[in-house]
């Protein structure tokens, strides 16, 4: 009778731990499981940063472009004052509908 008890309690005990290897064994494949979704989202972070580098970097070639195409030179930049980065209100009595406006300041892009 008490080796029937002693062959129970044996096949509880590695009832049990086979359960407690089990559990492990699915936490573990859960926690690899989400440090590869935790690698595709840095990823796909990391891709989106770079397109919206090279978008910035386009933006401010354009604008660098433009300017360069509608000032030829700093003398005639500075003699048409189209070119300039600060806002200026229109001359009274001019219709500032005419007016073409100079570039957009790089450092809002």
């Amino acid at each position: 009778m008490q080796a029937a008890k002693e062959k129970l309690k044996d096949m509880s005990a590695l009832k049990q731990a086979k359960a407690d290897a089990k559990a492990e064994e699915k936490a573990e494949k859960e926690m690899a499981k989400t440090r590869v979704e935790v690698a595709k989202e840095v990823r796909k972070a990391k891709e989106a940063q770079a397109e919206r580098d090279l978008h910035i970097s386009k933006a401010e070639q354009k604008v660098d472009d433009q300017i360069t195409k509608n000032c030829a030179t700093e003398e005639q930049c500075n003699r048409d004052n189209d070119c300039s980065n600060e806002a200026q209100p229109p001359s009274a009595g001019v219709d500032s509908s005419s007016r073409t406006p100079g570039p957009a300041p790089t450092r809002y892009l």
